[in-house]
């Protein structure tokens, strides 16, 4: 079987309409593998009042920084405050910050736990 230029922008086209990320065929010697530049995906959140925290990075999640206690539920936190830490490897740590003033509403993860990008670490209600 021998696919043109034509084929292969179809099957490219119809992967950019799909959930796939990666597709391949083989049949007898000839076969071809497509894939799409991937990226990690940020959760959507449906209309809500709260406002959610998500991890900046891949890492270990520490409350609070550099001596201080993070943020417990039901306290006050400002705008661009730092509620915790995300350690990386060769000790290289990613703030995570407040996006508005309010209260937390609600906290996602302990203190030691291993977040992805995109983790949900905390609601704040505005």
């Amino acid at each position: 079987m021998t696919m043109n230029d034509g084929d292969m922008k179809a099957v490219l086209e119809w992967l950019k309409d799909t959930d796939l990320a990666e597709v391949s065929f083989k049949e007898g010697r000839e076969g071809f593998s497509l894939s799409l530049p991937t990226t990690a995906p940020v959760p959507a959140f449906p209309p809500s009042r709260y406002v959610p925290v998500l991890s900046p990075a891949v890492g270990v999640y520490r409350k609070g920084s550099a001596g201080k206690a993070g943020a417990a539920d039901g306290s006050a936190v400002a705008r661009n405050a730092v509620l915790g830490m995300v350690e990386q490897a060769r000790g290289k740590s990613v703030p995570v910050t407040a996006p508005k003033a309010g209260k937390i509403a609600r906290s996602f993860a302990s203190d030691g736990e291993a977040v992805e990008y995109g983790s949900l670490l905390y609601f704040i209600e505005p």
